[in-house]
């Protein structure tokens, strides 16, 4: 893990704010990479000049949206004839997946908004509001 860390942290010193962007827009869509102890990095670095406070927060805000939204077009657009394609097409029919699409249709502010402050399922929320329209 800390040579992940390492190769991440080389990445942002390089790359600065891109780096940073793209970091937080592969957390977004749901690639695992350690986008919290990068911004905590970058927010070290900002403090010691290296970056700028504002560009730190704007590109990982930039980056996390456009995360988002690549999950959700994804899944939107890509999401059905994909699943079929590959034989989880029974997913989309069955009694259970309904009741969320139900579920999601009636609580989607709700749902998105809390997903923002629990670190695992938002990429998920993404996807599946995705697949639901």
């Amino acid at each position: 893990m800390e040579l992940l860390l390492d190769s991440f942290l080389s990445f942002l010193l390089l790359y600065k704010y891109i780096g940073l962007f793209v970091v937080s827009l592969l957390a977004a869509f749901a690639f695992p990479v350690p986008s919290s102890s990068i911004l905590a990095a970058a927010g070290a670095f900002s403090a010691q000049g290296y970056f700028s406070l504002s560009m730190v927060l704007l590109s990982a805000y930039l980056g996390n949206i456009a995360g988002d939204a690549l999950g959700y077009c994804i899944a939107r657009f890509y999401g059905e004839p994909a699943l079929k394609k590959i034989g989880f097409g029974k997913i989309l029919v069955h009694s259970k997946y309904k009741v969320l699409e139900k579920y999601i249709e009636t609580f989607s502010f709700s749902i998105i908004f809390f997903s923002r402050f629990i670190t695992g399922i938002g990429p998920l929320v993404n996807i599946i509001s995705g697949l639901t329209k």
